[in-house]
C-alpha cells in the first residue's frame, strides 16, 4: 500500500456553443423588453408606470404644501420611510418640485405638483 495523499483540482467546465448562445439570447431579450418598456413608458406617460406611492402623493398634493402636511394625509408617521419611498421618488421622476429648490432643508420649503404632477393627477382622478 503506499502511503501519502492525493490531490484533486476541479476547474470549470466551458460553455458549450449552445448554452453561450442561449445565455447570450437571454441577456439582449431582456435588454430588449427592460428598454421597450421603458420606452413605451416615456412615449405614453400612463399612470401604470408610476409607483403606487409616487400616485398617493400626486393626488394628495394641492397647491404648495410642507412635507409634514403631506406626509400626515397619506397617514405616514415615519419620516425617513415617508422622504425614501415617497418624496424622493416623486422629485425624481418630475411629478413634484420643491418651492425652494436652492434650499432644500430650509422650514419654508414646499412642494407642488408639475405639468407632468399636473397631468397624472388628472388621469388619476378620471
Amino acid at each position: 500500500m503506499e502511503e501519502g495523499f492525493k490531490v484533486i483540482l476541479w476547474r470549470k467546465q466551458k460553455m458549450t456553443d449552445q448554452a453561450t448562445d442561449h445565455a447570450t439570447d437571454h441577456a439582449t431579450d431582456h435588454a430588449t423588453d427592460h428598454a421597450t418598456d421603458q420606452a413605451t413608458g416615456q412615449a405614453t406617460g400612463q399612470a401604470e408606470n408610476v409607483s403606487e406611492m409616487v400616485k398617493r402623493v400626486v393626488l394628495v398634493v394641492k397647491e404648495e404644501m410642507k412635507r409634514v402636511a403631506i406626509q400626515e394625509i397619506l397617514g405616514l408617521r415615519h419620516r425617513e420611510t415617508f422622504l425614501d419611498n415617497y418624496l424622493k421618488p416623486s422629485l425624481e421622476t418630475g411629478y413634484i418640485e420643491m418651492t425652494l429648490p436652492d434650499k432644500p432643508t430650509s422650514p419654508k420649503q414646499r412642494y407642488r405638483l408639475t405639468k407632468k404632477g399636473k397631468a397624472l393627477k388628472k388621469m388619476l382622478e378620471e
